[in-house]
């Protein structure tokens, strides 16, 4: 189908152009992982 897996550049760029989005849904990459900032250390 043409589809791949976003790389990070991308998906921070995608956050930064629409940051409803990121608002209203998670928006994941697979293959990366952020911190939870809501989690106790």
């Amino acid at each position: 189908m043409g589809y791949r897996l976003a790389e990070l550049h991308e998906l921070l760029a995608f956050g930064k152009r629409y940051p409803g989005v990121q608002r209203k849904f998670p928006i994941i990459a697979f293959g990366f992982a952020c911190p939870n900032r809501s989690a106790p250390p």
